[in-house]
C-alpha cells in the first residue's frame, strides 16, 4: 500500500507535469487502518468559489494507476 508521502509526491508530480495552477494544502487519512485518503488542493489565482478541491483516492492501487486517477480527477475539476 502506498503511504501518504507517496500520495503527496505523486500529486505534486501530476501538478508539475501538467503545469496546473494548483497547490497541495494537505493529505488526510480516512482513519489509521483505512486506505482511503483525501488530497486537499487550492486553485491558485482563483477568484470564484470553489477555490479548494478535495480528491478522494485509495492508496491500495499501483502508483501508475493512482497517478492516472489523480490527473483525471484534477482535469475534471478544472473543467
Amino acid at each position: 500500500m502506498l503511504n501518504i508521502d507517496d500520495v503527496r509526491r505523486i500529486t505534486l508530480d501530476v501538478i508539475a507535469a501538467g503545469a496546473l495552477p494548483l497547490s497541495v494544502l494537505g493529505i488526510v487519512n480516512g482513519s489509521s487502518d483505512s486506505a482511503y485518503t483525501e488530497v486537499l488542493i487550492h486553485v491558485r489565482g482563483c477568484h470564484a468559489e470553489p477555490c479548494q478541491l478535495a480528491l478522494g483516492v485509495f492508496r491500495t492501487t499501483m502508483e501508475s494507476d493512482l497517478r492516472r486517477e489523480i490527473a483525471e480527477k484534477l482535469r475534471g475539476h478544472l473543467q
